[in-house]
């Protein structure tokens, strides 16, 4: 079997006579994917037949390298033929696509129709053309052009019969029981507005019928001023000079002076201009008229941009009158342009940031009363005006104790012991080990997560008030895995605790580490609540 295509993109195929036993269905299927230039495309075709083997043949320029894709990947490539390469496949079925062009093939008119013919005229010896097949016909014969949008389609024809759908840019020639198979279909870009430049190219593609247009399809220009000829009213505007939307040259300031001539192109609009186009001062202040809120200015007297008397430190008392005149900015000031100190303390309001200071009281630099230990309660009501810098403190100074166990929150390793229980020095109970409650680490390792870190950071600060006492970090972990395995864990973890309360501070000789493993569960470890209560990291009391 053979099939010819046109120029530049022969690919034949031919199966061997001695397999062939009888008639066989040859289905051919070919989806031609054309590009914006009208002639060059991305063609895929596809065979389906019965037979055992099929040799495809392409032209001798046609490489392997150039072919996108092949199905089946099975294939033997023969280049041994002086005139065409071959692609040898062992089944009857096959698919391939490969890039080509029409050539010549495609002929385009002084009105922009493309006609491509895909017969250039010349039969083979055997006398076949187009697109056959030998030895019989094709069963079933299949050619679709998949055309860019920019097109629209004119006209196509066959010289065999079959049925043809147009759909959504999409041309398709469906027969049976045909062969030299060939096809004339024209199409033609598409020029919306009939300006003569197809969308595709056109920059104005809603041109108004009749308006002549240059090669981008917009509206001719000739002094290229950017106004079309068709609404310029003045048409030989110099080259480079800015117009208006008639094409003029512009006066933006509307005080009848160009702006090319203009040494003020802002003037307001009416204000009387001199020659040049800048506006008259009658006071000489160097403020305009227009812009002057204080027109009769004595002569020599400094104004500011509005033409009136300077207010240097911009306090609203002009400098003749401002017997402050470097007020900072925003200050409230007198009559006589002085910062105002309401409260009296010495310090103005611009920077008091306690106004209302009861009269004779001390104050600092920010107008405060001082409060000397940094606890947020001013030294004239702090009954405890040595408390510890970052402890939480009551109402008049003093530290807190939470929980009312004597111990203050800030020395309290347990700050939410039940009433009545007794105590150590620690706020916890006697000869209880202290569970660090927030104390994880990432799964299966023993690196702290960052929750842990800031819980030992409280227990540092806490643990540098008894450096007297001795401590064990003591790591558990479930009942999961191996139990070797968990006391290795915990150890690493205990180690793990000890090493960061050391790197804040804590004397390394306070603390010992001791991994327990699985040892000693405080829950039973059939439920996920259990063993995470047993995975914990506890503080016990060696000096008791």
């Amino acid at each position: 079997m053979r099939i010819k295509y046109p120029r530049l993109l022969l690919a034949a195929a031919l199966f061997f006579a001695p397999l062939l036993t009888q008639a066989a269905e040859v289905v051919s299927e070919n989806l031609v994917f054309l590009k914006e230039d009208g002639n060059s495309y991305l063609l895929q075709r596809s065979m389906r037949t019965d037979w055992q083997q099929y040799d495809f043949y392409l032209d001798k320029h046609q490489g392997l390298d150039s072919l996108y894709y092949i199905d089946p990947n099975q294939y033997e490539w023969d280049e041994s033929n002086p005139d065409v390469n071959i692609l040898k496949f062992r089944r009857g079925t096959f698919t391939i696509m490969y890039p080509g062009s029409y050539g010549d093939r495609v002929a385009i008119d002084e009105q922009g129709i493309h006609t491509l013919n895909t017969w250039d005229g010349e039969k083979l010896e055997d006398g076949h053309y187009g697109s056959w097949n030998i030895p019989d016909n094709f069963s079933r014969f299949v050619q679709a052009w998949v055309i860019p949008e920019i097109f629209k389609i004119i006209s196509y024809e066959s010289n065999r019969e079959g049925e043809w759908i147009e759909r959504n840019n999409t041309l398709t020639f469906f027969a049976s029981d045909v062969n030299d198979v060939t096809f004339t279909v024209r199409y033609q870009l598409i020029d919306a507005d009939n300006d003569g430049v197809a969308d595709s190219h056109d920059e104005c593609i809603n041109t108004p019928a009749g308006v002549v247009v240059n090669g981008s399809g917009c509206a001719a220009d000739s002094d290229r001023d950017g106004v079309p000829d068709r609404q310029d009213r003045c048409a030989d505007t110099p080259e480079g000079v800015v117009v208006d939307s008639q094409g003029c040259e512009l006066d933006s300031d509307r005080d009848l002076v160009v702006d090319r001539l203009d040494q003020c192109p802002d003037t307001s609009e009416y204000a009387p201009v001199d020659r040049s186009g800048c506006e008259i001062d009658c006071d000489g202040d160097g403020v305009v008229n227009s812009k002057d809120d204080c027109p009769r200015t004595p002569a020599g007297m400094q104004v500011d941009l509005l033409g009136c008397e300077m207010d240097t430190d911009a306090d609203g008392v002009t400098d003749s009158r401002d017997r402050c005149p470097g007020t900072p900015a925003g200050a409230s000031v007198d009559a006589q342009g002085c910062a105002l100190d309401t409260d009296g303390d010495g310090v103005t309001d611009s920077v008091d940031q306690c106004p209302q200071t009861p009269a004779g009281a001390a104050v600092d630099e920010k107008g405060c009363e001082p409060d000397s230990d940094g606890d947020g309660v001013t030294d004239s009501h702090d009954q405890c005006p040595d408390s510890r810098i970052g402890a939480s403190v009551d109402d008049v100074g003093c530290i807190l104790d939470s929980d009312g166990d004597g111990v203050l929150n800030a020395a309290d390793l347990c700050p939410d012991t039940s009433p009545g229980v007794e105590v150590d020095m620690t706020g916890c109970e006697r000869a209880q080990p202290i569970l660090l409650r927030g104390v994880n680490f990432h799964h299966d390792t023993a690196d702290l997560t960052q929750d842990a870190m800031n819980v030992l950071d409280g227990v540092a600060r806490t643990l540098l008030s008894y450096p007297q006492i001795r401590l064990e970090v003591a790591g558990h972990t479930d009942s999961s895995g191996d139990d070797a395995y968990n006391l290795d864990l915990s150890q690493r973890r205990a180690e793990a605790v000890r090493t960061y309360l050391t790197s804040k501070g804590v004397n390394v000789d306070m603390l010992g580490a001791h991994g327990y493993g699985e040892e000693r569960p405080i829950m039973g470890n059939a439920t996920a609540a259990g063993r995470a209560e047993n995975r914990r990291v506890e503080l016990i009391r060696l000096d008791q």
